[in-house]
């Protein structure tokens, strides 16, 4: 069992740490068929995609065999939803764009699987370093009403192509709670020792997060920062920024400074680089022609380097090389400003929004920060 603890700060005096926490991680339920077979399709799809691409390239790949393997695994899945009536009790969703792996197949209210990343990447022309991706996501309640003590999340961590250092404290994550006039580390959990010099890895963290934790009630914000520390010495870290509705019967005091959606990749020496979703994130099926307002601008401090472009797409994935469907892509920042997806055009199911900044460093290299997340479009 790796260590796991709870930190608690009040105002700015020292951490305080309890005894370790267990790490619990709850049995996956069955989702929709509809989900599944989306979700399994579009994981076949990738994978002959990738292989094809070895084939190309001239290394051997059975894109075959590859295929009918998921295929297999498509028809155990589907068989088991059938024969399996839903877990989920009443009132229970599942979460929308969910990984397969999710641990938690459903949740009181409901949710949306945000992945919110940082890139260190050489900047084409150059010589930089390249320490690849950090990943933060979770399924997580945006704006929605809180009950009960306690806030179950299921966080995500990955490293992609990135040779993390191994140290005594990092790959680490915390989990911040923020409020009008509080912002408070309330959990962390490392890895010490994590690396991932070729292709991707995973952990999953499961925290209860207490309501009792926040100052006020009413709309308050929660932060992940994944930390990892690079060969050279050099950090990046993947910050996540969302909101919710916080009901622990203490006075209400919104929290107002940015909020919506705010994916950071920072960078030692280069600072922030943000992507941001400054619409509520779509519950049920969006329209034919879905708008919604995004931004990549400067984070606003001297620390950080200007914004050098913007990528904003769909049904991209990085990782296997599927470039997705570009809605706007340019140099220098963008927004805030509506970007229209033309979701009246795509198959009915779950699809991904994508949006990247780069903020381009002298070093040769360029820091971005950039924001998946998941809406629906309904069937004909």
């Amino acid at each position: 069992m790796l260590e796991s603890y709870l930190a608690r700060t009040t105002g700015a005096g020292p951490h305080r740490d309890p005894p370790s926490a267990e790490i619990r991680s709850e049995p996956a339920l069955s989702e929709a068929t509809a989900q599944i077979v989306f979700d399994v399709g579009a994981r076949i799809r990738e994978l002959v995609n990738r292989h094809a691409n070895m084939v190309v390239a001239g290394r051997g790949v059975d894109v075959t065999r590859v295929t009918v393997r998921w295929i297999l695994i498509a028809g155990v899945l589907l068989a088991a939803v059938v024969a399996t009536p839903a877990m989920a009790s009443s009132g229970q969703q599942a979460c929308v764009g969910a990984p397969i792996d999710q641990p938690a197949g459903s949740y009181n209210e409901t949710r949306q699987f945000v992945d919110f990343q940082s890139w260190w990447k050489t900047t084409p022309g150059k010589a930089g370093t390249d320490f690849g991706h950090v990943h933060v996501g979770a399924c997580i309640p945006e704006r929605e009403q809180m009950v009960g003590a306690t806030i179950p999340l299921d966080v995500r961590l990955v490293l992609h192509d990135n040779p993390a250092k191994k140290t005594n404290q990092y790959p680490g994550l915390s989990i911040v709670v923020k409020g009008k006039s509080q912002e408070t580390t309330i959990a962390k959990q490392n890895y010490p020792g994590w690396t991932c010099p070729v292709g991707t890895c995973t952990k999953w963290f499961h925290y209860d997060l207490p309501q009792s934790a926040f100052d006020d009630s009413g709309l308050q914000e929660i932060r992940f920062r994944f930390f990892v520390d690079e060969p050279d010495g050099s950090r990046m870290i993947a910050s996540a920024n969302w909101q919710t509705y916080i009901n622990n019967g203490k006075a209400e005091g919104d929290v107002t400074r940015q909020p919506y959606l705010r994916a950071k990749g920072w960078y030692s020496g280069a600072g922030y680089c943000e992507a941001s979703f400054r619409s509520a994130l779509p519950d049920g099926p969006v329209p034919a022609i879905w708008s919604a307002t995004v931004a990549q601008v400067w984070h606003g401090t001297s620390a950080d380097l200007p914004v050098s472009g913007f990528d904003n797409r769909f049904d991209a994935d990085n990782h296997a090389a599927i470039a997705g469907t570009v809605l706007n892509v340019g140099s220098g920042p963008f927004g805030p400003a509506a970007l229209n997806v033309p979701a009246g055009s795509l198959l009915a199911g779950t699809h991904k929004l994508n949006m990247r900044a780069d903020c381009a460093d002298p070093r040769g290299s360029t820091n971005s920060g950039v924001l998946v997340l998941p809406f629906r479009v309904a069937g004909g």
